[in-house]
């Protein structure tokens, strides 16, 4: 219950209570190469105004609403870290599981958690077993045998 009130806390200090522009909209600014692993990053503007805009969750982003004549669009380069490993590792078996559109971190969960893939939780935050698994993921990729639910 404590994780809980501290996500909602925190989602309401961060998507809700943002302080907007003078016309109603939210701004943040992007440094393209503001992360150490060469990804862009996101943050507040420079007047201090804004916020993060490549992590707003899911549920949030109803929030968001594009102007008259204009659209919203949702860029995901849908486990692109997991194909690039993946291919310098010549990981055949995750390669073969993501040519099928599978993604690759509930097999990772399942390894540490020895759980079936099935069992996983779908919690992207910390502390969820979907989130361990695809923060260890990138690390894991190696030629293992993907046929097995658990650990190799």
């Amino acid at each position: 219950m404590i994780l809980d009130i501290r996500e909602s806390t925190h989602d309401i200090g961060t998507y809700l209570m943002v302080e907007v522009e003078e016309d109603g909209r939210v701004r943040g600014r992007y440094n393209a190469a503001g992360a150490e692993t060469g990804r862009s990053s996101s943050k507040k503007n420079y007047e201090g105004r804004g916020l993060d805009l490549h992590n707003i969750p899911e549920e949030d982003r109803q929030m968001f609403i594009a102007p008259e004549g204009s659209s919203l669009m949702v860029i995901d380069l849908w486990q692109a870290e997991a194909l690039i490993v993946s291919l310098l590792s010549k990981c055949q078996s995750f390669l073969s599981r993501l040519r099928e559109g599978k993604k690759t971190h509930p097999l990772v969960a399942s390894w540490i958690f020895n759980k079936s893939e099935e069992e996983i939780d779908h919690n992207n935050r910390p502390g969820g077993e979907y989130y361990t698994g695809k923060r260890a993921s990138h690390a894991s990729t190696t030629d293992w045998d993907l046929s097995s639910s658990h650990q190799p």
